[in-house]
């Protein structure tokens, strides 16, 4: 019994992104090339809102055109000779939500969703196919804008930069970026908090260089940060977090703050540490309220009420020299909501 054996080889071609040069935009008045259009939103300022409503509320709805230099997206091989545009996308900036059709804020638990271009009646992401070879981009364009609740809201924010784009996936290349100018503020009413003591003095009192030496710190003296929150809707809270900054060298990120004291009258080889309630040490961080600013904690979750973070702080022996005199340090701490 003979066996047929019929070898098939399928030759693949493909052309790789490699082998098409970046598209561009032409712009109709002066005829430049420029990489993108930009088109940008005026400013929109949407009132305060109820973060207790439910998942999928429409938090604010707006409409405005965006307005820049008109012109028409090219897409040439890598021999200039342009080729068709193919699959044209309409899409928002960041990771697609598609229970709400919706894309990331700064704001934990609202999102943004926009739409407006080749279907003024389909929330990005939108997509469609032009087979020409030229893609006309209009210098102004009407698009419909809504922010919606998509999960717990402890904070308020901004959605601001850019918020849009039209992309030619077939070319791998983005034609057109909106941008919102101004802005647009994400105003829910939770409590806002307020510091009570913003200049805390913390007497750590007398300790000998012997003891220093022998024992390495001195005795701790305990002191707190204090906060009134309020004015938050019934049942909301915020999430609240910290960070301490070396006031004399504000690049330090060790636990250990430097002494602000100098000249021939101030101590040497020591500095101040200060722990939280838990006994962690602080480590120290950039003076700055951004979402997971380096050394930075969680302090706690809370509704319209007073709060207090206790801390407490010793001299504690720090390398080289040790020399008695003056040891002031200072700390600066700032508050963040996320």
């Amino acid at each position: 019994m003979k066996l047929l054996v019929m070898c098939v080889v399928a030759v693949v071609t493909t052309i790789p992104v490699s082998a098409f040069a970046e598209c561009y935009v032409k712009e109709d008045y002066t005829g430049r090339k420029i990489p993108y259009q930009t088109v940008e939103f005026p400013a929109f300022k949407p009132a305060a809102f109820d973060p207790e409503v439910p998942d999928g509320t429409v938090l604010y709805s707006g409409k405005g055109t965006a307005s820049g230099a008109g012109g028409v997206s090219y897409c040439p091989d890598a021999n200039g000779i342009d080729l068709p545009i193919g699959n044209r996308l309409y899409q928002g900036v960041g990771a697609y939500n598609a229970n709400y059709h919706t894309y990331p804020t700064s704001v934990a638990g609202v999102g943004y969703r926009i739409k407006g271009g080749i279907n003024p009646d389909q929330w990005w992401p939108n997509q469609d196919y032009m087979p020409s070879k030229g893609g006309p981009l209009s210098s102004s364009s009407n698009f419909s804008i809504e922010l919606v609740k998509t999960g717990p809201i402890t904070a308020a924010g901004s959605l601001s930069g850019e918020i849009g784009q039209t992309y030619y996936p077939d070319h791998r290349s983005v034609v057109r970026r909106v941008f919102l100018t101004g802005g647009l503020p994400i105003v829910p009413s939770v409590p806002s908090c307020t510091v009570q003591n913003k200049v805390i003095g913390v007497p750590l009192g007398s300790v000998s260089t012997k003891a220093l030496d022998t024992g390495g710190a001195s005795d701790y003296q305990s002191f707190s940060i204090n906060l009134e929150c309020s004015n938050g809707t019934a049942g909301t809270s915020t999430r609240m977090f910290i960070t301490l900054t070396d006031a004399a060298r504000p690049g330090n990120r060790s636990g250990l703050l430097t002494l602000a004291s100098s000249g021939s009258n101030a101590a040497t080889g020591v500095g101040v540490e200060i722990r939280r309630a838990d006994d962690t040490v602080v480590s120290f961080g950039p003076d700055s309220p951004a979402s997971g600013n380096p050394n930075q904690w969680f302090v706690g979750q809370y509704g319209n009420t007073s709060v207090s973070i206790p801390l407490k702080a010793r001299y504690l022996r720090a390398t080289g020299p040790l020399k008695g005199g003056l040891a002031d340090a200072a700390a600066t701490f700032t508050m963040s909501y996320q």
